[in-house]
């Protein structure tokens, strides 16, 4: 047969902040992230480069302009749009 603990145990924790009084009340300072946008974005560059000089020395220079200007595009657009993680905060 289980056996259940009663609530009240719970009822008089007191929280971190409330146990010390000598505490800091500010803010945590915000964490350090990596721009994932950022990396996405070197990805695709690494990537159009890669099948641009498989298309550069398959005697097709047009396809390989084409591929990079196309890549280059999606990379000024991703990164034009969207805000770096530490813009605009105060």
């Amino acid at each position: 047969m289980p056996n259940r603990s009663p609530n009240r145990a719970r009822a008089k924790v007191l929280r971190r902040d409330e146990s010390d009084p000598h505490l800091d009340r500010r803010e945590p300072d915000p964490i350090e992230t990596d721009d994932w946008l950022a990396w996405w974005t070197l990805s695709i560059a690494a990537s159009a480069i890669l099948i641009a000089a498989l298309g550069y020395f398959a005697n097709d220079p047009v396809g390989a302009a084409m591929v990079l200007t196309g890549a280059a595009a999606i990379m000024a657009v991703a990164l034009g749009v969207t805000r770096a993680p530490g813009d605009g905060q105060t």
